[in-house]
């Protein structure tokens, strides 16, 4: 079961459910005989629960519990050395009360709005222990109550109506590990009679509900009796193999692929779907709008219609972009003088002629390794932008990456999110109908823009805004869809710079030298003459003794030799999460290692403690926090079981509290993958390469890996494992349109004119 999974049940249908009374240290039964504590914001709340053996404090994330009410929580004994002895519960059920006294407590517990303790006692003593049954079957009898006004009986009768509705549906999605917030979800969705909604057409749910996907429909499509060839299955398990693509990087999938993922999803032991009941699925789908179907290059490719949507939006905001710009800005000599003048810095060949694209392109790519200038770059477009009279906004899409951001180039910078004004409701604020004000605009980190993201931020720039992004497209790409820098420098649609050079003070770093070795599919060097070392290769054999010197290099050797603190300036990258120098595994050391005491909150196997470093693992509207940001926790209520974390991004810093119920948006951040580790920087980086990670081992992983690191790298592994990976020299391969779409659009880097004839009006072709 899921945390607060709660539903109304009697004893009789508990024993049916499999909810058969536990040992005394998995369950509690009693009656909520008082409310301790609540939270203003979240259902956290303190219940004190009288039960045979007396009362009970009761801790979690309950939903709206009357006095009076009955209740099983099933959860873990703990004796807080703070608050005594506590039932922390990890989820509930409702029992309906069977005696006179607690349907009275039940019916005037303030679930019902205007019956008190005196209108539930008429009620129970005119009903007695069928009043129940009565408010089930036969509601309109509450107007014989003496005392109960018409409009009281009617409102109580539609009250008890909406509450059977949540109970069925609840008793519908508890066999399937589904919460109370999946069945709120699910109501505010559909509306009354939302159980009949989903016994009739339970794939909708993975379609329309947030957190509920094809398989968990499909389990309880199948206890309703849906059939396994049925076409409403079929239709669901081709949209879902098309859509969970996404999560593999593709915004499109030729046919035969999405046909192979159907199959493998929808396979049982009475055999897997025909071409034909593909097709007919297909079709349907298209049909209704649900995917779009094109031809590129006499393949064709089906797309989910919201991503589609996304990418052909973001080639047709660049195209306008590009070929709305305004006249190019002045010559840069006075910028240039300024730049020599007070930063003392003079541009390279490769970066005046960078300097003179963002003059006269609308659209411009900066894309570069370490060391090559990317930075300069950006001080002196930056500076000629403000010059020329335009006001310049900067974004990044992490909060780290906005951060450094701001320090290189003396201006605020914000996430894209934030720039976007986010709602946690209403989305984006910034759009089309209402853009953003300013003439330019400077994205950092564009490796990591996924299509939904590049969307969004682009339809809100207002024409004939300037927008440079700079990245590294040698990187991995974005963890979400899409290819947006690679493609976008494909297409050649717009102006492209790339830095090539390397600098003379990036040539003295081994960092940046080996960086640039490893792309290129040669050994890092272990040192060269004259050069300080901040690169080093420490060879073991073996996941458990990589681990165990990693253990030691960060909480001892680090430190020691270099003085950083390996709270704050060290972070360990791996490739995977699972094995003995995976994520899991080196977090719990490094914790034990780094912090090992102090205030503490446990959820199932996770233990988190104020000072630990930790990772958001999910874009959160709420919080205004993006996948992938980091932060460290800087306190604890131990009673009300919520931590206090504190990010820093360009704006300064912020400081976010998350229940109990929230935090499995993180996880322990002393090691993270190499993946949620793209937009940040650290001063010192420690690598793990081991052979249990081969399946990820490939040149740009670890590419991005070493240019992570700022003042020292330590590279801890097997030289076996290395090899590996410099052999492996291939990019991940992501379906995508947006290099087609760009192409048809604008053929030419300097066109002026608009939208090509053949793509506009040709929904179905590209």
């Amino acid at each position: 079961m899921t945390t607060s999974q709660i539903t109304l049940l009697s004893e009789a249908e508990m024993a049916s459910q499999g909810h058969a009374r536990p040992g005394p240290e998995g369950a509690v039964d009693g009656e909520v005989k008082s409310l301790l504590y609540e939270d203003a914001e979240k259902p956290w709340r303190v219940l004190r629960l009288h039960t045979p053996h007396g009362d009970v404090v009761t801790v979690g994330r309950f939903g709206e519990v009357a006095i009076g009410s009955r209740l099983r929580v099933l959860g873990r004994h703990e004796n807080s050395e703070r608050y005594g002895p506590r039932f922390i519960m990890d989820s509930y059920l409702e029992v309906e009360p069977d005696t006179l006294d607690g349907l009275t407590r039940y019916l005037s517990g303030g679930r019902f709005a205007g019956i008190g303790e005196a209108s539930a006692k008429r009620i129970v003593e005119t009903f007695g222990l069928e009043t129940l049954h009565v408010l089930d079957h036969t509601p309109h009898k509450l107007t014989t109550v003496k005392g109960l006004s018409k409009k009281r009986a009617v409102a109580l009768g539609h009250a008890w109506q909406t509450l059977r509705d949540s109970r069925e549906l609840e008793l519908l999605l508890v066999k399937h590990g589904l919460g109370g917030s999946v069945a709120r979800r699910i109501r505010e969705k559909y509306g009354e009679r939302s159980s009949d909604q989903v016994r009739h057409e339970p794939y909708r749910l993975a379609r329309d509900i947030s957190g509920i996907g094809f398989r968990t429909s499909d389990a309880l499509a199948r206890s309703l009796g849906v059939a396994t060839h049925s076409a409403a299955r079929i239709m669901a398990g081709v949209f879902h193999a098309a859509t969970d693509a996404r999560d593999d990087g593709h915004t499109r999938l030729p046919v035969h692929e999405l046909f192979s993922r159907a199959r493998t999803l929808l396979a049982t032991d009475e055999g897997t779907p025909d071409d034909a009941s593909l097709e007919r699925a297909v079709d349907g789908l298209t049909g209704e709008g649900a995917l779009i179907r094109r031809e590129d290059r006499s393949v064709i490719f089906l797309a989910p219609a919201g991503l589609d949507a996304a990418e052909l939006s973001v080639a047709q905001d660049l195209a306008r972009l590009q070929n709305e710009a305004p006249a190019g800005l002045p010559m840069a000599d006075a910028t240039l003088a300024k730049l020599k003048q007070f930063h003392g810095l003079e541009l390279g060949d490769e970066q005046l002629a960078a300097l003179d694209l963002a003059r006269t392109q609308g659209v411009l790519v900066v894309t570069g390794g370490p060391g090559c200038g990317k930075t300069t770059l950006l001080r002196a477009i930056l500076m000629h932008f403000t010059s020329a009279g335009l006001r310049v906004s900067l974004a990044a899409p992490t909060g780290r990456a906005a951060r450094r951001m701001a320090e290189a180039s003396g201006q605020e910078a914000r996430t894209i999110h934030r720039l976007l004004e986010v709602d946690p409701r209403r989305g984006f604020q910034r759009t089309r109908s209402n853009p953003l004000e300013a003439g330019a605009f400077v994205i950092d980190e564009a490796s990591m823009l996924d299509v939904p993201l590049a969307s969004a931020l682009l339809s809100a720039i207002p024409d004939g805004a300037r927008v440079v992004f700079v990245g590294d497209v040698d990187q991995l790409p974005s963890v979400g869809p899409g290819a947006f820098l690679r493609d976008l420098i494909a297409s050649q649609a717009v102006g492209v710079a790339r830095l090539t050079k390397i600098y003379r003070q990036a040539e003295s770093s081994l960092i940046v030298r080996n960086a640039y070795r490893l792309k290129n599919g040669h050994a890092p060097l272990a040192r060269i003459e004259g050069v300080e070392p901040d690169f080093f290769f420490i060879e073991r054999e073996g996941s458990e003794a990589i681990a165990e010197t990693i253990g030691r290099v960060v909480s001892e050797r680090i430190p020691n030799k270099f003085g950083l603190d390996p709270l704050r300036d060290v972070q360990v990258l791996v490739p995977m999460h699972k094995g003995a120098a995976g994520t899991i595994a080196m977090n719990k050391r490094l914790q034990e290692l780094l912090n090992p005491v102090g205030d503490t909150v446990r959820r199932g196997d996770k233990i988190l403690r104020v000072g630990d470093r930790v990772l958001q693992l999910v874009n959160d509207a709420q919080k205004q926090i993006a996948n992938g940001d980091q932060g460290t926790i800087v306190r604890m209520d131990l009673q009300a079981q919520t931590v206090v974390v504190r990010f820093d991004d360009g704006e300064g810093s912020r400081e976010l509290r998350y229940d109990l119920g929230e935090l499995d948006q993180l996880s322990l951040a002393y090691a993270c993958t190499i993946h949620k580790s793209q937009g940040n920087e650290f001063q010192a980086v420690v690598v793990a390469v081991a052979r249990e990670h081969a399946l990820m081992l490939r040149r740009n992983l670890l590419y991005t890996a070493f240019t992570r690191a700022k003042r020292l790298l330590v590279v801890v592994g097997e030289g076996r494992a290395m090899a590996l990976a410099l052999r492996n020299d291939r990019v991940e391969e992501r379906h995508t349109a947006l290099t087609t779409f760009l192409t048809a659009l604008a053929p030419s880097p300097l066109s002026s004119g608009g939208p090509q004839d053949g793509l506009a009006r040709s929904p179905d072709k590209v």
